[in-house]
């Protein structure tokens, strides 16, 4: 076995090409060529090394060390018992189905309460755990499983449980491989081996491995590259702590020893370079007690050059140097060096925002350096990758675009299809909600399988919002829940009130069988209402029939019935993504023949397990693709890079905690070369600190968005300050906290980040920019206007103008604009669905009710509680009855004031208009028409819109017909109402209000009806004696107080539109006279 070693992976990747330049004298000629490596990202890094050296990169394998170890194990012992055999999944379905009968017995009474649940998913998870502990046994305790299988330790469940597992010894495992390792390969393999293996850039092997390699060697050529941190041996130094606890073990045996003559070293490289000693240590350990010596290639060191703070730190690591301590005196840092920065931030999103400016400041003071020379990791990819998006994929301008990828994220949280997929098997066991549901039809798998428009799904939103659908399938399913069976506001009652709404149109609100058909449905909606139907039933069907305990060899064909059902799998991405769901529901396959396919497993069991198998694929996508790479922060991922970024830092994040079961006898007896994830962690970072060529970053949320209160960083980042501050002497004699660290503010428009008077604040945002110009103002300086210039005039056909577009314009003109033209909606729970039934009724749905009831009044048509509840609209039972009669008392009460207005006549037949006015066409219909007049009615307090919707519908049918003298009536509950005359000049109004309307299109207009309706008033028809002048009475509605009630101001719309000024100006006020001054000098207040 040849032994290569190197601080640089750059001189190690040379050597390994070097190596392999040489022609295997293979019987085959496309015999590959077989490099393991530990991670897929190291293998696209070294496949890209070797191209650019060799100009090409091909016919090569990167296994992992277990697969090759497999391959090499079984060349020797073909009675091996299969690979899959003792996998960990394998091994958790048979522990599973040992478990339950094993703890009857009383060696497993600590285990027991763990297996009390009733579906078993907490045994198959603690089933899991013991696998997994199992899989560590096996690589570094095999002594330990043989001992348990020779000599039957009783009172250990473990033992038993093993033994239960392992059966005979005529399967082979590696425990029992272990013992006859060095008999059997030291004869001829009975399969092929390779020719040449090759094992790149690990820092550490299990000593099994090792071993395997070792015996490989005398098969085969073998190739070991180690990047090691430092050319000297450090395996005697000790960190300040270890020096502690030896003192203090030796004062106790009554020694004393200098502190200052115990080996130190180098403090980051003997406190973080913990695994790199134990693989050192085995390694000797092996080859001593082997016989065997391993052939140490020439060192290919490189001693790292620079006078940066990073290439000063990386000296000392090369040489075990620990600067600033006797006869290593401390260095000046120059005060432009930035080769180490440390940024603490108010939150993720903010750390994203920093370094996003950091790296075009990079790159536009260094035109040699390229997106791809940058790599940026974190410990918790799944956290930091919506806000990698958020930050990167939307700069503000083009020329600030930074081309990146993602590495390592689950496929739950990035695939469409899969995450789809695993919410359709959430459904079972659930509420089944409107929202729920709802959601999942509109994702974009599910929409293409049953062939939804954008516009299908707004009015299926529509349909469920109005048959009342709130949770449950039926009551049956609410049953199964534990819950109230009631059928109520289920889905099933709600699509009834659809199909017999579309069935039995014109009923007019009549019940049949109990049910109250909803009639909103049309006549062409009829093909989308059965798809909806169709949908639903799949949906309905999954989730009562799917949660039923099964064979696991039945499960695979179950889960797979469910991708043909709701996937067609028609893009490139979808299809990817459901072969990658089938490979897995393959490998469930596998496992079932393995451990026997006739065991029963609950749903939830199997779907826990899916979702495994699932987010533990290999991810292949993202990395090195050209761009800033994006990672996860692993070990033995040390790829170098001029640039090396860390974010996610934070002391609760990093270096993870070493979590192992209690029962965990490694945990309990911890030899050299065991795995540890601090460890692991802690030598990551190492490997971090040496690969950044160039540049350093670190940045964590080192602050409370909330209270600002100070949070620590990774206790490695505060190492790292540490030593900076014993090795440096920086600028003002500052600590290295004060020079290094970069303190942000919350806010990324914060004033401090654009006048260059801190150090490390700056930002590239113009927006921004503009904000922090306002807030240095003291805000005296007014924010841009929401709109500098209008937007083109919409085209022609936009001049033909629904009666009812032009109403709901004028109620908020800005929401208009911005949901018409812009195709924004600020509501963001208008259009929320609803998800348990009413219990309570709020002030608008009291309202709506109240109208209806009213209308049932003057109609003399009777109304019944149960016929609303059944609409959905009162709460059931005694509360809902209650309602009924509180509202049915305010409608009769109000029915009484209205009646005498209707002269005893019935509505009339709306009336179709379609006005041709100056260049626009007015259409739409008139309704509530009682002979010449209008009559509309409102219970509840008048506001201005109310004025405004009863005028613009005057304005209509006076203009429609203009040889009938048309008065309209508009009564509310607070006062008589007010009376509309006829107007003349109908038309000319109406031009008028369509010319405003025409411009709103354009740009938001600052009419606002509430207070445009004060200012009309006070100007056209002054109080005597008034003290306050018009616009004073409109700043008042507008900004509201404690006798006026709410200010109009706070309408999201308005203040999304006028933030930047006060929109009370000459504008204003001559739209308030030209909307409103027609209306009062056309009506008048009824008594």
């Amino acid at each position: 076995m040849k032994l290569y070693t190197s601080n640089r992976l750059e001189q190690l990747a040379l050597q390994l090409n070097a190596a392999i330049a040489a022609p295997l004298s293979s019987r085959s000629p496309l015999a590959p060529e077989v490099i393991v490596v530990q991670s897929r990202g190291m293998a696209r890094w070294l496949s890209l090394q070797i191209a650019q050296i060799s100009r090409i990169c091909m016919n090569c394998e990167f296994p992992f060390p277990r697969a090759i170890i497999g391959r090499t194990l079984r060349a020797f012992f073909p009675e091996m018992a299969p690979e899959e055999e003792f996998t960990v999944e394998a091994m958790t379905w048979k522990i599973s189905r040992l478990l339950p009968d094993l703890a009857r017995q009383k060696e497993f009474a600590p285990v027991k309460n763990y297996l009390t649940d009733e579906d078993g998913l907490k045994t198959f998870q603690l089933s899991e755990k013991i696998a997994r502990l199992f899989d560590q046994y096996l690589v570094y305790r095999p002594e330990m499983l043989m001992r348990w299988e020779r000599n039957g330790e009783e009172n250990d469940w473990q033992a038993t449980l093993w033994r239960k597992l392992a059966g005979t010894g005529e399967r082979l495992h590696l425990a029992r491989i272990h013992e006859s390792l060095s008999a059997t390969m030291t004869s001829a393999p009975q399969n092929r081996l390779p020719e040449r293996v090759s094992i790149f850039g690990l820092s550490s092997l299990p000593p099994f491995y090792l071993r395997v390699l070792i015996e490989l060697s005398r098969h085969c050529q073998v190739n070991l590259f180690l990047l090691d941190p430092s050319r000297e041996y450090h395996g005697q130094d000790l960190s300040p702590k270890m020096k502690a606890t030896l003192l203090s073990k030796l004062a106790d045996r009554g020694l004393t020893v200098r502190e200052e003559d115990l080996p130190t070293g180098n403090p980051l490289l003997t406190s973080l370079g913990k695994p790199n000693r134990d693989f050192t240590e085995v390694r000797v350990d092996l080859d001593e007690r082997a016989g065997f010596v391993m052939q140490e290639q020439p060192e290919q060191f490189v001693e790292p050059d620079g006078e940066g703070m990073l290439q000063t730190l990386q000296r000392d690591i090369f040489h075990t140097r620990n600067r600033g301590v006797e006869k290593n005196p401390k260095t000046d840092v120059h005060a432009t060096d930035g080769s180490i920065e440390v940024h603490s931030c108010h939150s993720p999103m903010r750390e994203l925002e920093v370094l996003y400016d950091h790296l075009l400041e990079r790159f536009e003071q260094d035109p040699t350096l390229k997106p791809r020379d940058i790599l940026v990791m974190t410990p918790d990819i799944e956290k930091y990758g919506p806000f990698i998006n958020t930050v990167f994929a939307y700069p503000e301008v083009s020329r600030q675009s930074i081309p990146f990828s993602v590495a390592d994220r689950r496929p739950s949280n990035t695939s469409p299809t899969i995450e789809t997929y695993l919410s359709l098997l959430a459904l079972p066991g659930g509420r089944c909600t409107a929202s729920e549901l709802f959601s999942l039809l509109d994702r974009l798998p599910i929409r293409r399988r049953f062939a939804f428009t954008d516009e299908e799904m707004t009015r299926i939103r529509q349909w469920i919002t109005g048959s009342g659908i709130r949770w449950g399938i039926d009551a049956e399913h609410r049953k199964a829940l534990q819950l109230t069976e009631l059928d109520a506001n289920t889905w099933r009652t709600g699509l009834q009130r659809c199909l017999l709404g579309y069935a039995m149109a014109g009923r007019n609100q009549a019940m049949f069988e109990g049910i109250m058909p909803y009639d909103e449905i049309e006549g062409g909606d009829a093909e989308v209402l059965g798809r909806f139907v169709t949908a639903l039933e799949a949906l309905f069907k999954l989730v009562l029939e799917l949660p039923v305990a099964r064979a696991l060899s039945d499960w695979p064909q179950e889960l797979g019935a469910v991708i043909d059902q709701f996937f067609l799998g028609e893009s490139n991405e979808e299809i990817s993504d459901l072969r990658t769901i089938r490979m897995a529901l393959d490998q469930l396959s596998r496992s079932a023949e393995l451990v026997g396919g006739d065991q029963m497993v609950e749903f939830r069991v199997v779907r826990y397990h899916l979702e495994q198998l699932l987010d533990q694929g290999e991810h292949h996508g993202g990395f090195l693709t050209g761009g800033v790479t994006f990672c996860a922060l692993q070990p033995m991922r040390s790829i170098p890079a001029r640039i090396i970024c860390l974010v996610g830092m934070g002391d609760q994040d990093f270096p993870r905690p070493s979590q192992a079961p209690g029962f965990d006898r490694m945990a309990q007896d911890r030899k050299c070369g065991d795995r540890s994830t601090r460890d692991d962690d802690k030598y990551t970072f190492l490997e971090a600190l040496i690969s950044a060529r160039e540049r350093l970053y670190l940045s964590y949320v080192g602050r409370s968005a909330i209270d600002n209160a100070e949070i620590p960083p990774s206790v490695l980042v505060s190492e790292l300050l540490d030593y900076l501050d014993q090795a440096f002497v920086f600028p003002n004699n500052k600590k290295a906290r004060e020079w290094i660290v970069t303190e942000h503010r919350l806010h990324a428009f914060s004033p401090r980040y654009f006048d260059r008077q801190t150090k490390g604040l700056f930002s590239y945002s113009e927006a921004n920019a503009a904000a922090s110009r306002s807030l240095r103002a003291n805000s005296n300086q007014p924010l841009p206007d929401f709109f500098a210039d209008p937007l083109p005039e919409p085209g022609e056909e936009a001049r033909r103008v629904e009666l009812k577009s032009l109403i709901q314009f004028f109620d908020n003109p800005a929401k208009h604009f911005i949901r018409r033209r812009l195709q924004i909606s600020l509501d963001r729970d208008e259009d929320a669905l609803e998800d348990s039934e009413p219990f309570e009724l709020n002030a608008l749905d009291c309202y709506w009710l109240k109208q209806e009831l009213v209308a049932h009044v003057l109609e003399r048509r009777p109304v019944a509680a149960e016929a609303l509840a059944a609409r959905g609209m009162l709460p059931l039972g005694e509360i809902g009855t209650a309602h009924f009669q509180t509202l049915l008392s305010a409608a009769v009460e109000f029915g009484e004031k209205v009646e005498p207005e209707l002269h005893g006549q019935a509505p009339d037949e709306p009336l179709l208009v379609d006005l041709p006015i100056d260049t626009f066409s007015l259409v739409g219909q008139i309704e509530s028409r009682y002979g010449d007049r209008i009559v509309r009615f409102r219970c509840a307090p008048l506001k201005s819109k109310d004025k405004l919707r009863a005028w613009i519908n005057h304005l209509a049918l006076c203009a429609a017909d203009p040889g009938t003298a048309h008065e309209t009536v508009l009564l509310g509950s607070d006062e008589g109402g007010w009376k509309f005359s006829p107007v003349a000049e109908a038309q000319a109004v109406i031009a008028s209000l369509l010319e405003i309307y025409w411009r709103g299109l354009s740009r938001p207009l600052p009419f606002f009806p509430e207070s445009a309706l004060a200012f009309a008033q006070a100007e056209l028809f002054p109080k005597k004696n008034a003290r306050s002048a018009p616009l004073d009475k409109a700043r008042r509605t507008w900004n509201g107080s404690k006798w006026t009630g709410p200010p109009e101001k706070s309408n999201r719309y308005y203040a999304f539109c006028f933030l930047a000024k006060d929109p009370l100006d000459g504008e204003f006020k001559e739209l308030a006279r030209q909307v409103f001054g027609p209306l009062l000098r056309n009506s008048e207040p009824i008594p």
